[in-house]
């Protein structure tokens, strides 16, 4: 896609420039939605067809953007994940079979957890450092019995891993300790031994639960949540064609359409996109086939 702007814009600030990106990509966005009938009348044969998470069959699509829309209308395997394939919208990878074919799996994608950093419950708080905790442990069994000496809290172990620690799922770690208390009308004294939790890793970003930390990834995923789109990877003949573009044009190097437009044009600005039917590998922009405005 280019875009041209005729007029010199005053030197500005970094936000000032991210407002005018965003109001361009707005704006194109708005004109490549009323220029698409234009491409749409021009597309191939090509067959794009759709699979689920279990390789059942969804349907055959003119367009890889039609079957990427419906991935994204699969239901859920549960009620609970009934939009889950809604935001299938990330390409893991691109498997190419013998028989020419290619194979382009959709995920969730990769995030960061919002807790990468260990916290430390106690009571209905979260602590950053395992020494604050502990005295919020220290304040909560003095107010049981003001009128007695402060408890004393001492660890008698290091921190050890439970669950899958990260495998799948969040970590979690316990480290042991001692609390020494005083209580009743004569402030007896009584020794417990306890835990203390430390937590990392385990808010994956919403709709919660739909991703998990996996330390294989390093990263909030979803491995089960995936669909395919399998397609041909040429659409025009390549055979006994010279090198180059011939035709409407098609690469005969690739098999590749590819087809300019030239969609608006203002005394400011000039809009023009460049299809190209080659799969897209890659998510983002304006759909497939169309690049990222940069």
């Amino acid at each position: 896609m280019r875009l041209l702007l005729r007029r010199t814009l005053e030197p500005m600030n970094a936000t000032g420039r991210r407002r005018i990106r965003n109001s361009i990509a707005n704006f194109i966005a708005g004109l490549a939605a009323i220029a698409s009938p234009t491409l749409s009348a021009q597309e191939s044969d090509q067959v794009f067809t759709v699979y689920d998470y279990e390789n059942r069959l969804i349907g055959e699509y003119k367009t890889q953007a039609e079957a990427e829309s419906a991935i994204r209308e699969i239901p859920g395997p549960f009620e609970f994940f009934s939009d889950i394939f809604s935001y299938a919208r990330e390409i893991k990878e691109t498997i190419h079979t013998e028989d020419g074919k290619v194979r382009i799996v959709y995920w969730l994608g990769l995030d960061q957890p919002t807790d990468l950093e260990w916290r430390y419950p106690m009571g209905d708080q979260y602590f950053d450092n395992e020494a604050d905790a502990l005295q919020e442990q220290i304040a909560i069994t003095n107010s049981n019995f003001p009128h007695c000496a402060v408890p004393t809290a001492v660890f008698t172990g290091g921190w050890e891993a439970t669950w899958d620690n990260g495998d799948i799922g969040g970590e979690r770690q316990v480290r042991p300790y001692s609390l020494t208390y005083f209580w009743g009308d004569d402030c007896g004294a009584e020794v417990i031994h306890t835990e203390l939790d430390r937590l990392r890793k385990n808010e994956c970003p919403s709709p919660p639960l739909y991703t998990f930390w996996m330390n294989s990834y390093g990263a909030c995923v979803n491995e089960w949540a995936v669909a395919s789109i399998v397609t041909t990877v040429s659409e025009c003949p390549t055979q006994g064609a010279s090198s180059g573009l011939v035709g409407n044009p098609c690469d005969v190097k690739t098999g590749e359409k590819v087809q300019n437009e030239e969609d608006f044009e203002l005394d400011w600005v000039d809009l023009s996109r460049t299809y190209r039917s080659g799969v897209a590998y890659s998510t983002g922009g304006f759909g497939a086939g169309l690049p990222r405005l940069v």
